[in-house]
């Protein structure tokens, strides 16, 4: 399967002042430590798409590109920017 991402950096979130439905939004200490750098935040569709609005899908790897990620926040629903992301 194939999901629409974008790269963003941690203050990203604080331009929108948008918070997570579930778990957590990446920090700029996920950034600065290499073991925290590979997290995801996804959106509520893809949530309810792939995992069934399980919350006990926080914590579990997700595979991009190849590379794993672990899953930390679920987005609001309706809030998709930009538009087509959904990782």
């Amino acid at each position: 399967t194939t999901y629409r991402g974008a790269r963003t950096y941690a203050d990203y979130w604080a331009t929108f002042q948008v918070r997570p439905q579930l778990g957590r939004l990446y920090t700029p200490d996920d950034a600065r430590d290499p073991a925290r750098r590979m997290v995801a935040v996804i959106t509520d569709g893809l949530w309810r798409e792939r995992f069934g609005a399980d919350p006990g899908a926080l914590g579990r790897t997700l595979r991009l590109n190849d590379q794993p990620y672990t899953l930390v926040g679920v987005l609001p629903p309706g809030f998709r920017y930009p538009r087509d992301a959904q990782i």
